[in-house]
């Protein structure tokens, strides 16, 4: 009976233990994931015709999607494939009303995602330069919030294949066949990146519009590791 008793009290300490867990861990944006393509995107979402407001191969916008329990102005999703076959969700930009309460935003974001990190770096894969390693830092302030997976990249690969993906990753980012670069890149950066603002502090989106409210999730590292990894898959 003792022992009964032993193994309900671990199995509920177990499932409070889950329930307290960021409900994304992947750090997806809601209800879809980064390996869903435009159409996908569409059905999660449950959206109709009359709610997009641009539809392009890569790109898809959202006038008035509820994000986080409120409103945007417009949410814009970015797709690409390191193959060019079957683009799939790498980057959402959402915009909201200078009106929001970006605090209820940040408070369910924190929900989601977990606490927050004090910062992360991306790296620019549209360079000039082959050989240098164009980065932005993210630090957390008090108008901008950050999220970020837990590892960086070079823990998600295989010991054994790490200059396998390093060759095939220069492929799309040229600057990581310097020794330098590589280690940089692969220990600094993250796979999936997620910033909010609610006074303009995302440099991505800076000088693109002044609305001040807005979030920013970057997946595009995700997408070239995922691409790797099949591709890797399927010649084994």
């Amino acid at each position: 009976m003792k022992r009964i008793l032993y193994l309900v009290c671990i199995a509920t300490l177990l499932l409070s233990s889950c329930s307290r867990q960021p409900k994304a861990p992947n750090f997806e944006f809601p209800n879809t994931n980064w390996s869903m393509n435009q159409s996908e995107v569409k059905n999660a979402l449950h959206l109709a015709d009359e709610d997009i407001s641009i539809s392009e191969h890569n790109f898809l916008a959202i006038k008035d999607l509820n994000v986080f329990g409120e409103k945007s102005s417009e949410t814009r999703f970015h797709f690409g494939d390191i193959k060019g076959k079957n683009p799939t969700l790498i980057a959402v930009e959402v915009r909201y009303p200078d009106d929001v309460n970006m605090d209820m935003v940040l408070k369910k974001m924190q929900k989601t995602y977990g606490s927050t990190v004090s910062e992360f770096s991306i790296f620019d894969y549209f360079t000039i330069f082959d050989d240098k390693l164009e980065e932005t830092k993210y630090v957390e302030a008090d108008h901008l919030k950050l999220w970020s997976s837990k590892k960086s990249i070079l823990k998600y690969i295989p010991e054994n294949e790490i200059e396998i993906y390093r060759e095939l990753w220069s492929k799309y980012q040229t600057p990581v066949t310097e020794d330098e670069n590589w280690k940089r890149f692969s220990n600094d950066g993250k796979l999936v990146s997620i910033a909010w603002t609610d006074d303009n502090e995302i440099p991505f989106m800076k000088n693109w519009d002044a609305q001040k409210n807005k979030l920013y999730f970057d997946a595009l590292n995700f997408n070239v590791y995922n691409g790797i990894k099949n591709e890797l898959a399927d010649k084994q």
